[in-house]
């Protein structure tokens, strides 16, 4: 993922729509490469499916699909590691977190290798670069938390076990950490009430508050949101089939 230092001025809430580009199907998961050449995308229901898209000059609307790739698993939301060997997926109903590794950045031959039984139903996660933290979103009900989790040995989710938990008041259904963990972007699922959150605080640290935040509302759902390593934009996927690019 193209985790960021968060520049002391970021304020989502001035974002404003640049570009789009139209997908034609239901996805929840986004992912923009630090180059902005390739998006990734997860399809949500039959059939379970991970898009390859490329654009040209940093450019979403010139994004043309390249591949996609079934997994033998229903597959969620999908998360690749910095460098492009390990891919970790998980389920709504299997409520696991499920572990592939791949060569040469080949996600197409993508090889089954660890799994991780979760207690509850998980809507994202998040993985730093040492691959050593697991950040969980769940939901259950009207329950909604977050969980650090701790790989005892690195890359192997099937080791990881939670060491602590924050209890939020929304649900999430996208989140994306700078890399100390310490600032991060959550997107809101509500029926009444979409938007996105950004923290200027350790979320995580009891010692800081939870509510230290500037919301950008927005009036359609948000699944999924990232901000690219320059701090210049945010890509978001949205429920209408649509990515989409904002200036910062």
């Amino acid at each position: 993922m193209n985790y960021v230092w968060w520049r002391w001025n970021l304020d989502i809430s001035t974002a404003t729509l640049s570009k789009q580009f139209a997908t034609w199907y239901w996805f929840q998961w986004l992912y923009i490469n630090p180059q902005e050449d390739i998006a990734l995308t997860s399809q949500y229901w039959t059939p379970w499916t991970i898009r390859w898209y490329s654009f040209t000059n940093k450019d979403i609307s010139t994004a043309t699909l390249d591949w996609t790739k079934q997994p033998v698993s229903l597959i969620h939301c999908v998360f690749w590691n910095k460098n492009w060997t390990h891919i970790y997926f998980w389920t709504h109903s299997w409520k696991a977190i499920y572990e592939y590794t791949t060569e040469n950045w080949n996600v197409q031959n993508m090889t089954y290798s660890k799994v991780k039984d979760v207690w509850d139903v998980v809507q994202c996660i998040w993985i730093d670069d040492s691959e050593t933290y697991v950040v969980v979103a769940w939901t259950w009900n009207d329950w909604h938390w977050i969980s650090l989790l701790q790989m005892l040995t690195p890359w192997d989710i099937s080791t990881a076990t939670v060491i602590k938990t924050a209890t939020m008041s929304f649900n999430i259904h996208g989140i994306f950490f700078d890399k100390k963990m310490k600032h991060c972007i959550m997107c809101e699922y509500n029926a009444s009430s979409w938007k996105v959150h950004q923290y200027d605080r350790d979320i995580l640290n009891e010692n800081s508050p939870t509510e230290t935040h500037i919301l950008w509302p927005v009036w359609f759902t948000i699944w999924y949101a990232n901000i690219t390593s320059n701090w210049k934009k945010m890509y978001a996927s949205r429920e209408d089939w649509y990515i989409y690019e904002y200036s910062l």
